[in-house]
């Protein structure tokens, strides 16, 4: 009688693929998990979502399987939506690699006009001497027009002859309750006080290919050594 003889047969049943898409539907915006070359029978985990710079921000469960619905501000998706979005999934037995968790990710962006970090700007200042006025300004394209325009007499007038200075920067914000970094443009502006006129209401207009946003400056006149 021969002797029996074991034979060991390994299985590749793990996900072999995780591809994640977003589209806009309805109004929302829908992002898909899709796992390809696999049965059925794995499980979905919670989304993550995370910063541009890999940061954390709150966890997402899906009630459709991998789908997952983001609301919409009008027809963009808010700021703190922006970022990486991460599907994982799982089964009960490992791959031949030993892994039992396999994931994907897509990244989100802001397709919209810039968007100021800031509130409207008041500042003190005196005859003859210059102002460098700067504010923050997230935008996730290119920035294509800066313009400052001045008001005199209820009319608006763009300044020609001004330095405009760009300078990329990292802020932190909250996103849903997480402090998070994000990338920024400081845009800073260089005002010379040399008329009475001058100290007046200004706008400063930053656009990139969506369109066009603007934030609001007051110059008022002050007699305090200290400036």
């Amino acid at each position: 009688m021969q002797g029996s003889k074991s034979l060991s047969v390994l299985f590749d049943i793990g996900p072999s693929n995780v591809n994640v898409t977003s589209q806009c539907e309805n109004g929302q915006l829908l992002i898909k998990c899709i796992v390809s070359d696999e049965p059925d029978n794995y499980t979905f985990i919670k989304w993550e979502h995370r910063s541009e710079f890999d940061e954390h921000i709150r966890f997402l469960i899906s009630d459709n399987g991998g789908e997952l619905l983001l609301p919409k501000l009008g027809n963009i998706v808010g700021l703190e939506d922006t970022g990486i979005y991460i599907c994982s999934v799982s089964k009960d037995f490992p791959d031949k690699k030993g892994n039992i968790t396999k994931k994907g990710k897509t990244v989100i962006n802001l397709k919209d006009k810039p968007i100021f970090l800031c509130d409207d700007i008041i500042r003190y200042g005196k005859f003859g001497r210059k102002m460098d006025i700067s504010a923050a300004v997230y935008t996730g394209y290119n920035i294509t027009k800066t313009e400052v325009h001045q008001y005199i007499d209820l009319h608006s007038m763009k300044i020609d002859k001004i330095r405009i200075k760009r300078t990329y920067i990292k802020v932190k914000r909250f996103f849903y309750g997480s402090k998070i970094t994000l990338s920024a443009v400081l845009v800073s502006v260089e005002l010379r006080m040399m008329r009475q006129e001058d100290f007046t209401n200004y706008t400063l207009k930053v656009c990139n290919i969506y369109g066009c946003s603007d934030i609001k400056i007051g110059i008022r006149i002050t007699t305090s050594s200290s400036i």
